[in-house]
């Protein structure tokens, strides 16, 4: 449970951070020291900074699809999916202009 707690502060350490900085000037090191965890703890969990962003992805939004198959039309999922993107407005606008962004839209792609 430790690696999940220590994944969980990573995730909240990159989303803090991404409120005001554009992922590609969000250096490990920053990271790391916001998540108060050591570089070698960063890279035991992850082997890069576009892989935490995918991980966060995959928990918030992945894990979370057996809910939103009990909605009852696609009006109150479309709901659920903009009620996300609003609450992590900036997160979601800094992956979408960010360098990575294609592994937004494969992650997308391959989640359907």
């Amino acid at each position: 449970m430790e690696n999940q707690g220590t994944k969980f502060q990573l995730a909240t350490a990159l989303k803090k951070l991404m409120q005001a900085t554009p992922l590609e000037r969000i250096t490990i090191d920053k990271l790391t020291q916001t998540a108060n965890v050591t570089r070698n703890t960063f890279y035991y969990h992850f082997e890069d900074i576009y892989a935490l962003l995918a991980w966060i992805y995959h928990q918030e939004i992945v894990t979370q699809l057996p809910a939103y198959q009990k909605v009852d039309n696609w009006q109150s999922g479309y709901r659920l999916l903009l009620d996300y993107i609003e609450a992590n407005q900036q997160f979601c606008l800094h992956t979408f202009h960010s360098v990575g962004r294609d592994l937004l839209d494969n992650f997308f792609i391959s989640s359907c």
